[in-house]
């Protein structure tokens, strides 16, 4: 999901430019290639298996700065080769250099609903199903049925002005992990 900027996706057969709030979901196997555009942009991205996110570690630098450099001029394909080669049998990565991809393509109306299991799709801001419960919604974008189980993933959006609550009291779940991103206001764990 796109939090600030830009971003050009290209997702199986299709080619979108994703701004804040777009969501896109690639499940195994389907090729894709993502493009920041712009001066700065950022993503909430979900991995499973949790240890793929090695990856990056494995053939990026640390960098202690405080945000990424305005220019480096150094020949990235010299820089990475040898760990781009190691990393697709360590971290399942496969490139393909034959690849034809698809043009850039305009949002489409089948593009604000959750299609059937195991599909990549696009999801546009601010659209697909929600529900009500007392003063906060839910809107998701993947359903644990979309994945095989592994994860889902939604927006909860409320205010604390509203007087129904329903999660103001305290809640344990015995088998479910969560874990929360706070793009706006500030949330009480």
């Amino acid at each position: 999901m796109v939090t600030k900027g830009s971003l050009k996706l290209w997702n199986g057969d299709k080619c979108r430019i994703m701004g804040p709030g777009d969501f896109a979901y690639v499940p195994p196997k389907v090729i894709h290639n993502p493009e920041m555009l712009g001066p700065h942009t950022e993503l909430n991205g979900l991995v499973a298996p949790g240890d793929w996110i090695d990856f990056f570690r494995f053939v990026a630098e640390s960098y202690d700065g405080v945000l990424v450099p305005e220019n480096d001029n150094r020949n990235l394909g010299a820089l990475l080769g040898q760990k781009m080669a190691t990393a697709k049998d360590r971290f399942d990565v496969h490139f393909e250099r034959n690849y034809q991809p698809p043009a850039l393509g305009d949002w489409l109306e089948t593009e604000n609903v959750l299609p059937s299991p195991g599909e990549p799709y696009f999801l546009r801001a601010n659209t697909g199903p929600r529900w009500m419960l007392g003063g906060v919604m839910s809107r998701p974008f993947l359903h644990a049925s979309q994945c095989g189980g592994k994860f889902a993933v939604s927006s909860i959006e409320s205010s604390k002005v509203y007087e129904a609550a329903p999660l103001r009291q305290w809640l344990t779940f015995a088998t479910v992990d969560h874990c929360f991103c706070v793009l706006e206001g500030v949330l009480r764990v």
